[in-house]
């Protein structure tokens, strides 16, 4: 069964230096399968802890389950083909899943394109292997796209910054009792709603 990615250094996707490092050192990406939704509630769950403690308030951390992670992700990887974002898993040279990444259609009514990255989790032990890189090729390559990042999230901010992402909207996520951060590539108007 395909997986939809034939090889993670195909030609067709520019990567950067640090993606190809990746896969020098044996980091491989594949399409998430229904079999992952436990590992990718896992990963989800311990990067938000990583990421987030001290940006987000305890609580939020504290109440993420696992088993509803799970649901969360099998919902997610067996809906609609048409409307559910293309879902990757970032796997270390031992076969261990340590990072996802997904992205797909806007679901902003004012979005400034018309694909969002939803998200990219690297576990932090696999922080600067150049994983994240090679999700981002994958998933937006060097297209028009945009993200929200935890407002707080220096080393999120500075990776997208570095992709040609800029800052251009705002506004608070009560969900989480955070303020998110717009970044977009391909339109440049800045909005900041309260």
């Amino acid at each position: 069964m395909s997986t939809g990615i034939e090889s993670t250094e195909d030609a067709a996707v520019p990567m950067s230096a640090r993606a190809r490092a990746a896969l020098a050192s044996g980091y491989t990406i594949r399409v998430a399968q229904i079999a992952d939704a436990a590992r990718l509630a896992s990963v989800h769950a311990q990067v938000w802890r990583e990421t987030y403690t001290g940006l987000m308030p305890p609580e939020v951390l504290d109440g993420l389950d696992a088993r509803a992670g799970e649901e969360r992700w099998e919902q997610i990887l067996t809906a609609d083909p048409k409307t559910r974002p293309q879902t990757l898993v970032g796997v270390d040279p031992g076969g261990r899943i340590v990072a996802l990444g997904s992205a797909g259609r806007a679901r902003d009514e004012d979005a400034p394109v018309g694909l969002e990255l939803w998200a990219i989790n690297v576990l932090a032990s696999d922080h600067g292997t150049g994983l994240g890189d090679l999700l981002l090729a994958h998933l937006v390559g060097e297209a028009p796209a945009y993200l929200w990042v935890v407002d707080g999230n220096a080393r999120a901010i500075a990776f997208y910054t570095r992709h040609g992402f800029v800052v251009d909207d705002g506004r608070p996520d009560a969900r989480f009792g955070v303020r998110e951060l717009r970044m977009s590539r391909g339109s440049h108007e800045w909005r900041d709603t309260h």
